[in-house]
């Protein structure tokens, strides 16, 4: 696995950074002078221990091998610069799809990444030319300011802006089997009318998806070892049921993975282990954290995090390889070296 660590919080494109990391030369030898002496100050991280959430410096950091795949991870000071991270991306995206392509398409979540959007109110969206569908949505009257995603949704932004009928809201039955359906085929109809790319399995081509993970690696409404994480059928849009009402209808991972530009986005200290396992514990059972299977077709995803929900993860101390589960009998951990870019940034190789 290769990570490389910048200073940079401005919106990054994971396709450029990609392409920008493979032009690169070799790099030369560790020095920790030439790196600042971030490396020869690290303090060393005992694997099983978690690190203390000073430890995950705010940066760009690049993995072309997590538990998730290629990942950019963005860290943050907090909260507050996660959601202007994400409001600056949406603008960003939003200008350069419409310049590209005539219309900007976007799929948002609901919970602490929706309420991050709040700040889209005061930004120059073109929102004639947007289009917003949901990543999931509870199966409720899409009026509820309590449960509707939508209606928070139009609270937050839409409302604001007076463009609450770019967002296509679902139409508010409680039969998730009947609203996965309907979505489906809203979707498929905006994706003709938008002349949006299809991805070989034919999920319509999103130009940005904002992910959220839940505590348990949830994406969506995608649950660990729910059927709907690896449904068969190609649906765009799948009915999930819980044994607590209300179901909910989520996008396929199939259309999350085709977007053109994929951000997955955490928060607070309870999201730590989170991360942790996302993007560090490698021998998982298939399906039982979602959120490693979130794997874009186009390009790494960029994980955005704040220093709380970053505090876990080994590659923002600098200096603890992925975490795998050791095998009975085993011990686990591992420390790697830091080299030092001809950028500045730091490649971590494990």
């Amino acid at each position: 696995m290769q990570l490389s660590v910048a200073t940079s919080c401005r919106p990054v494109c994971p396709v450029a950074v990609a392409r920008q990391q493979a032009r690169r030369p070799p790099p030369p030898a560790f020095s920790a002078a030439a790196a600042g002496g971030r490396a020869a100050a690290a303090r060393p991280h005992r694997p099983g221990r978690p690190v203390a959430a000073s430890a995950a410096a705010p940066g760009t950091y690049q993995a072309s091998e997590s538990a998730a795949g290629s990942v950019v991870v963005q860290v943050l000071p907090d909260e507050a610069a996660v959601a202007a991270f994400l409001c600056d991306t949406v603008e960003r995206a939003a200008a350069a799809a419409v310049e590209a392509r005539g219309s900007f398409t976007l799929a948002i979540p609901g919970g602490s990444v929706l309420k991050a959007l709040k700040g889209l109110a005061g930004r120059p969206i073109p929102w004639d030319k947007t289009r917003i569908f949901f990543v999931n949505h509870k199966c409720v009257p899409k009026d509820d300011p309590a449960t509707s995603s939508y209606a928070k949704a139009r609270a937050l932004f839409l409302d604001a802006v007076g463009a609450p009928g770019c967002a296509v809201p679902p139409s508010g039955t409680e039969s998730a089997e009947a609203e996965a359906a309907a979505y489906a085929a809203a979707l498929s109809s905006a994706a003709d009318a938008a002349g949006m790319e299809r991805a070989p399995g034919g999920a319509p081509r999103f130009d940005l998806m904002l992910i959220g993970v839940g505590s348990d690696g949830h994406v969506g409404s995608l649950y660990p070892n729910n059927s709907a994480v690896f449904d068969p059928s190609g649906a765009l849009v799948l009915p999930v049921v819980k044994a607590k009402p209300p179901a909910s209808i989520t996008l396929s991972l199939a259309v999350m993975n085709a977007a053109r530009e994929v951000l997955v986005c955490l928060t607070g200290a309870s999201k730590s282990g989170a991360a942790r396992l996302a993007l560090e514990t490698t021998n998982l059972p298939a399906g039982e954290f979602p959120a490693q299977l979130v794997r874009p077709d186009l390009g790494p995803a960029t994980w955005v995090l704040d220093t709380a929900s970053a505090a876990e993860l080994s590659l923002a101390a600098g200096g603890e390889r992925p975490q795998q589960q050791p095998a009975e009998g085993q011990q686990g951990g591992g420390r790697q070296a830091g080299m030092p870019l001809p950028d500045g940034s730091i490649l971590y190789t494990f």
